[in-house]
C-alpha cells in the first residue's frame, strides 16, 4: 500500500469520517428514541455516502495504467 504523498489531507479525511460517523450515529440516537425503531440509524452510513461523494477522489483508486504493448515489426520466423 502506498503511503500517502499528503498526510495532512489524510488526516483531514479521516477527521472527516469520524464526524460523519458521529453525526450518523446522533441522528440514529435520536430518531430512534422519537420513533422507536431503530432504522434510525440508516443515518450512519447514509452521512458517510454523502461525505464520499463530496470529498472522494475516484482517480486515487485506480490501479495504474498499464502501458501499451509495442507493435514489433513481423519477420519471417513469425509465419506457421
Amino acid at each position: 500500500m502506498r503511503s500517502p504523498s499528503n498526510p495532512y489531507a489524510l488526516r483531514k479525511r479521516l477527521m472527516l469520517l469520524l464526524g460523519c460517523g458521529a453525526a450518523g450515529a446522533i441522528v440514529g440516537f435520536v430518531g430512534s428514541h422519537l420513533t422507536g425503531s431503530d432504522i434510525g440509524y440508516v443515518a450512519v452510513p447514509l452521512f458517510i455516502a454523502v461525505a464520499w461523494l463530496f470529498v472522494a477522489d475516484p482517480s486515487k483508486c485506480a490501479p495504474p495504467k498499464a502501458p501499451s504493448d509495442p507493435v514489433r515489426p513481423s519477420s519471417e520466423h513469425d509465419a506457421p
